[in-house]
Parts: C-alpha cells; structure tokens; sequence
C-alpha cells in the first residue's frame, strides 16, 4: 500500500459518512460529534506536533496512539 492510500484524514470520510450513518445508533449528532474530535485532532497534528495532513499517515497515527495509551502492541492495529 502506498503513502497515500494510507494517508489517515483520507480514510476517515468512509467512517463518518458511510459507516456511521448505517449504524444502529449512528444519529447524525454522532457524526457531527465525531467530525468535531477528528478535527480537532488534526489541529493538534497540524498545529502542535506539526505534522502536515498529507503527511500524517497512518504509521504516524499509531505511534501518536501508541505514546497516548502508553500500548506497546495490540493486535487488531496491523
């Protein structure tokens, strides 16, 4: 797979306006709510870690994880 197809804010669309749509419980005050963390989060990737969304990928993303959580390893992240 190549850097951008593992770009993390491309891949988020499907998750916000498909997936969550068709969950059970997927209200479209969830998705707004969920919308409004993930930008949020990608102001703190912009603006204090400094990392430019075309650049923020996935790998990324879990090191970022991994070093909130304080997780070394879990096994649904491949």
């Amino acid at each position: 797979m190549n850097n951008n197809a593992m770009l993390f804010f491309c891949r988020t669309y499907d998750f916000l306006y498909v997936f969550i749509p068709k969950e059970k419980n997927g209200s479209h005050h969830t998705a707004v709510t969920y919308r409004q963390g993930l930008k949020t989060f990608r102001n703190y990737v912009n603006n204090i870690a400094g990392i430019p969304t075309n650049r923020f990928n996935l790998r990324i993303a879990r090191m970022i994880f991994y070093w909130i959580t304080g997780t070394t390893s879990i096994k649904w992240i491949t």
